[in-house]
């Protein structure tokens, strides 16, 4: 009856200890947030992402010389902080074209559509009055994209996890190097990588291209895509190894690689910029709006690197995360998603 007693005490002690732990959690992410401890919070996550800010080495300067506060008015830089005058921190953090927000509308609309635009909008944001003060959880969030969509111009983690991780890696590092074009014989070389395994149980792997001879450069990886039905050709038979390739074609026969194509619906290229949006394919690409723009250019050793990352060694990317659902339960969860794209 004793030890009965001394187990039910033990018992409420430990399940009142729980409650009172999960209320100091709870009440712990509800506490404000102030000025200096949020920017600081940020600049160690720029800095980490290699954002150049000069030779600046004090917080406010450095955020200053990365245009973190460019158009935020009314921005309190003595305590507590607003919501949103963080969220257009972060919106700047990722932008490389400032004046289109600010066309959207005067501060803090401009802002408060593109963070929405980007990330959308949940039930009890849309409720918080516009003045809502910056909490810890808050806080959190934004810090969290900001680590995850950042651009790192110079490419450098991701370059070393995918180098560490085995797969092929084109060149060497350098910022010139992560700044040049790939061709698509490059191109070829980096996703057959991936392939490695199906492309050994294939008996012939020849490219049936007029351009691409046994002597031509990545002719062996051209050649294997192409069976594989991941790289095609152009009409005239022509394979143009020495070409470059789109940010968008890149991303195109990385999709096929992964074998999320069969996700998709419609043709090229609405197909493949609603995959990339679907599956969350554009992490350290900067502001996702200003990127797409930009689809059609020549991809750099660096973006193309990124993209491998972000396709095969992300480990942060929940859409990815499990890929055990059938390709049915997918297609109904992004046709669902996309609907109206």
């Amino acid at each position: 009856m004793k030890k009965r007693r001394i187990l039910s005490i033990t018992a409420a002690v430990v399940s009142c200890m729980i409650f009172i732990s999960a209320a100091a959690f709870a009440e712990g992410t509800d506490e404000n947030i102030g000025y200096e401890t949020f920017c600081t919070e940020l600049a160690d996550v720029l800095r980490e992402k290699h954002v150049d800010g000069g030779s600046a080495q004090n917080t406010d300067e450095y955020l200053k010389n990365v245009g973190v506060f460019d158009n935020i008015a009314d921005l309190n830089t003595n305590g507590e902080m607003r919501y949103i005058d963080a969220k257009a921190m972060l919106i700047n953090a990722l932008s490389d074209d400032k004046e289109k927000i600010m066309q959207l509308g005067k501060y803090p609309t401009g802002y408060a559509i593109a963070y929405k635009a980007l990330f959308g909008e949940t039930e009890d944001e849309r409720n918080l009055p516009s003045n809502s003060l910056l909490t810890r959880a808050k806080a959190d969030e934004i810090l969290r994209l900001a680590k995850r969509y950042v651009c790192d111009k110079t490419w450098l983690a991701a370059y070393n996890v995918v180098k560490d991780s085995g797969m092929f890696v084109p060149t060497e590092y350098s910022a010139e190097n992560m700044s040049r074009t790939l061709t698509r014989a490059e191109a070829a070389m980096t996703i057959a990588a991936v392939k490695a395994d199906e492309i050994s149980k294939l008996s012939d792997y020849a490219p049936d291209f007029v351009d691409v001879t046994a002597g031509t450069a990545a002719s062996g990886a051209i050649g294997a895509l192409q069976k594989l039905g991941i790289f095609n050709g152009y009409e005239d038979g022509t394979f143009r190894p020495d070409n470059n390739i789109s940010i968008l074609e890149f991303y195109k026969a990385c999709i096929c690689a992964a074998d999320l194509e069969q996700y998709g619906r419609g043709e090229y290229p609405d197909r493949y910029t609603a995959l990339v949006t679907y599956f969350d394919l554009c992490g350290g690409m900067g502001n996702k709006t200003e990127f797409f723009e930009k689809l059609d250019t020549p991809i750099t050793y660096g973006q193309a690197i990124q993209i491998v990352y972000n396709i095969w060694l992300d480990k942060e990317n929940v859409m990815l995360g499990d890929l055990s659902k059938t390709a049915a339960e997918y297609k109904i969860l992004y046709m669902t998603k996309t609907a109206g794209l």
